[in-house]
C-alpha cells in the first residue's frame, strides 16, 4: 500500500509507464528515457529504454517525489505542486487567498498549482460544480467569488 502511494505521483501522469519487474524494482518509462526505481530504498538509476539490464548512469538516492521533480515535472513545465496531495496547510492558504479576492491565476501561481486544480479544489470545498465551465477561456482572471456567480448564472 505504501509503495502504491509513493508511485501515485507517477501513475497519475498518462505519459509515464510504471511496471514492476518481478519482485524487484519498478521500470519507469517517460518519453525516450527509462529508469529502474526502488521505492523501499528510495533510489533510482537511468537504464537503456530497450534493455533495462544496461545501466546508463550513477545511482541516485531520494524519494519518488524528488525523482518526479528532477525528471518529469520541470521538463513538462508544470507548477511546482503539480500532482501533490492537498494538505490542511494548502487548504488554509487557499481560503486565505480566496478571502483576499485574488484572481484564480494569482492563487494558482502563489500556491504552485494549475488554474484547473484551484478551480476543482475550490468547487469541492465550497460545494460548487464548476465542471461545466471552461476554465481555459479567460476564467483564470476571475476571482473565486465571480466564478461562483458565473456558475450560478450558467445552465448546468
Amino acid at each position: 500500500m505504501i509503495e502504491q502511494l509513493k508511485l501515485s505521483i507517477l501513475r497519475r501522469n498518462p505519459e509515464v509507464d510504471v511496471r514492476r519487474l518481478d519482485e524487484g524494482p519498478y521500470l519507469v518509462q517517460y518519453e525516450t528515457k527509462a529508469w529502474l526505481l526502488w521505492t523501499a530504498s528510495s533510489r533510482w538509476v537511468e537504464v537503456d529504454p530497450d534493455d533495462s539490464d544496461n545501466r546508463m548512469g550513477e545511482m541516485h538516492y531520494g524519494p519518488v517525489a524528488v525523482f518526479y521533480e528532477k525528471h518529469m515535472r520541470k521538463k513538462r513545465g508544470l507548477p511546482k505542486n503539480h500532482g501533490k496531495f492537498w494538505v490542511e496547510e494548502d487548504i488554509e492558504s487557499l481560503y486565505q487567498l480566496i478571502d483576499k479576492d485574488e484572481s484564480i491565476q494569482q492563487i494558482a501561481e502563489r500556491m504552485g498549482r494549475s488554474v484547473s486544480s484551484i478551480v476543482a479544489k475550490t468547487g469541492a470545498l465550497l460545494g460548487y460544480d464548476f465542471s461545466h465551465l471552461n476554465t481555459s477561456r479567460g476564467m483564470d482572471e476571475l476571482t473565486i467569488s465571480k466564478l461562483m456567480s458565473v456558475s450560478e448564472d450558467s445552465p448546468g
